[in-house]
């Protein structure tokens, strides 16, 4: 049997104007003419949206930070895409973006309204006129995925539903968790809240992949002009940003889309989950041999990104970890996320004592530990609930992010 083929483009430059925080036209310009390279060796925005067609425009906004920051799509992007489908396709319907942003639910009183201002996306959206869409706060659309392992079901943002084109656009980024954040990664803010958390441990590569079955971009771009290595998606240690890589990535298939961002930061495609498991059950084509890359060679832009750690054993100072059976793709990666933070403000030094952390099933945990200086994270090691600070479910960066913080704080001296 044939192996599926796919085509991906690359685009890259020098150097591009200005920064994603601050707006200047040259930027735009720069990024339009990637924009329209990447798409022409693709056959051109044409083959993708047509005359009368409703738009819809994922950027990746999962943080309230600004753009400078590397972790959400640069604003010169988006502008530069939406300015090159009204000019490649007079007649084009409405253009909106919508997102459903990953922090929503975790800081009190936070509001898509917020994120969309601190990503910049607001200031871009008056200047160009497109309307934004919280995606948390859309109706929403219950779906069925047949076939599905991990996600039967799902409510699809109405916004998205009834568009007639989803134009997909991530940013180039590692993540703790998933390894990358590109194509497939990026379809969590789809979701609603409740529906986030589902499937999102050992399970959350297929929860992605299923998502296709359902909703499936029309096109992919990969945004790297900032790109982030090291501890994403929101690392806390500024040498993880690259604010010169200056590359766009774009293709129809997904998969293959990830496959070649992943081989440009130094990666073998197999080594992101999305790529192997994709290829493997013919959600796409994962492995590069298969596909044709067009434009910009890959070994033109080639970086050796840092990749993601999720160690939590001889990581950090001051802290003692106690753990067995434990989900490495689950609450592994969250604590490690919100341990990594601690540690680049250096708070970790100042504790007076260490701080314990028991998590998993099966995890021997000795009789002296102080139970004020120890949380019991998840119902996996609930059978140590007594020996400190005792937060049940299945941990992830939600429950961390709201327990965490007052349990160390606490242990911190007082000025």
């Amino acid at each position: 049997m044939t192996a599926k083929r796919a085509t991906v483009a690359i685009s890259h430059r020098q150097t591009i104007p200005g920064l994603p925080g601050h707006y200047t036209p040259e930027a735009v310009v720069v990024v339009k003419e990637m924009l329209k390279e990447v798409t022409d060796h693709l056959g051109g925005m044409g083959k993708f949206v047509k005359p009368g067609d409703n738009v819809i425009i994922k950027p990746n906004l999962a943080f309230p930070v600004g753009p400078d920051d590397g972790a959400t799509t640069d604003p010169r992007a988006l502008e530069a895409l939406i300015e090159l489908i009204r000019d490649e396709v007079p007649g084009v319907g409405e253009i909106v973006v919508g997102e459903g942003s990953a922090c929503l639910g975790w800081i009190e009183g936070l509001t898509g309204d917020d994120v969309f201002s601190a990503t910049g996306m607001t200031t871009l959206a008056e200047r160009v006129g497109v309307r934004l869409i919280d995606w948390e706060e859309d109706e929403r659309v219950p779906v069925q995925v047949e076939g599905a392992v991990v996600l039967p079901d799902f409510e699809v943002p109405r916004s998205l539903h009834e568009a007639d084109v989803f134009i997909n656009l991530p940013k180039l980024k590692t993540h703790v968790q998933g390894t990358m954040t590109l194509s497939v990664k990026a379809l969590q803010g789809i979701f609603h809240r409740a529906d986030k958390n589902r499937a999102h441990a050992q399970d959350l590569f297929m929860k992605h992949l299923e998502t296709l079955r359902y909703v499936r971009p029309a096109l992919n771009i990969v945004e790297g002009l900032y790109a982030m290595q090291g501890q994403g998606p929101l690392s806390p240690y500024p040498g993880d940003v690259i604010p010169d890589f200056n590359t766009l990535i774009a293709g129809a298939d997904p998969i293959a889309t990830d496959a070649v961002s992943t081989a440009v930061v130094g990666m073998a495609p197999e080594e992101l989950e999305y790529c192997r498991l994709g290829d493997f059950y013919g959600y796409g084509v994962g492995k590069l041999e298969n596909i044709e890359v067009r434009g910009t060679p890959i070994t033109a832009v080639q970086r050796d990104f840092k990749r993601p750690v999720r160690h939590l054993y001889g990581v950090f100072p001051n802290v003692n970890i106690y753990m067995h059976g434990a989900c490495t793709v689950g609450c592994i990666s969250a604590i490690r996320t919100f341990l990594d933070g601690l540690y680049a403000q250096g708070l970790l030094e100042q504790l007076p004592q260490p701080l314990n952390i028991v998590l998993g099933h099966g995890t021997f945990v000795p009789d002296d530990l102080p139970k004020d200086a120890t949380i019991v994270y998840g119902d996996c090691a609930a059978g140590h609930r007594d020996r400190g600070a005792f937060f049940p479910g299945c941990p992830d960066l939600k429950h961390i992010i709201e327990s965490m913080p007052e349990f160390v704080w606490g242990m911190l001296p007082l000025e």
